[in-house]
């Protein structure tokens, strides 16, 4: 059932933040970038602009993984894991999109071509060596993450974004915790 829900959500979710881009054939990223560069009057807002793109890009990657884990893992920590890091990484993904289009910044619409490919060849793995590089590449995506959103913080005087990064800090290394307790229990 909670696959199914799963499957649901990201369906959901996919049809939803397509739909609201009528170039969704072309690279979102790339698409997003060239708006914001038309668009940024100064350093500060290209800055977050380019923070904003990147940050929703690895939230799309973060649910697509999720949503591969919860088709492919048979381990059951793994697909609960999966399921909450799609619940929380949808909340936070929603926040960054909300004040990307209040300050009238675009962002990507889905994963990068990288992801994409990754997740293509992580598909192709199987069990459990899919379960320890599923976890090794969202250990090393959350470590990133966190750098990315702790420089942000450093560099930022807005307050919404402030709020917005402080959250999901917290959720951002509870979530690299819980990753390296899955993947150490996998030794």
């Amino acid at each position: 059932m909670k696959r199914i829900l799963l499957l649901l959500t990201f369906g959901f979710l996919a049809a939803l933040f397509v739909g609201c881009d009528p170039r969704t054939g072309a690279d979102s990223h790339n698409i997003s970038e060239e708006h914001n560069e038309e668009n940024s009057e100064t350093k500060t807002k290209k800055r977050l602009a380019e923070f904003l793109a990147d940050a929703v890009e690895s939230k799309y990657a973060d649910l697509k993984l999720a949503e591969l884990a919860s088709i492919k893992s048979d381990n059951r920590d793994i697909q609960n894991f999966a399921q909450d890091l799609a619940n929380d990484h949808t909340n936070t993904l929603t926040e960054l999109q909300a004040l990307a289009d209040k300050k009238g910044i675009r962002v990507p619409v889905e994963e990068g071509e990288d992801t994409k490919e990754k997740i293509n060849k992580l598909s192709e793995e199987k069990d459990p060596d899919f379960d320890k590089k599923w976890c090794d590449e969202l250990i090393a995506k959350h470590k990133e993450a966190i750098r990315e959103f702790e420089s942000m913080s450093d560099r930022s005087d807005d307050p919404q974004l402030q709020e917005v990064i402080d959250r999901s800090l917290i959720d951002l290394r509870a979530k690299l915790e819980k990753l390296n307790a899955l993947a150490n229990s996998m030794k």
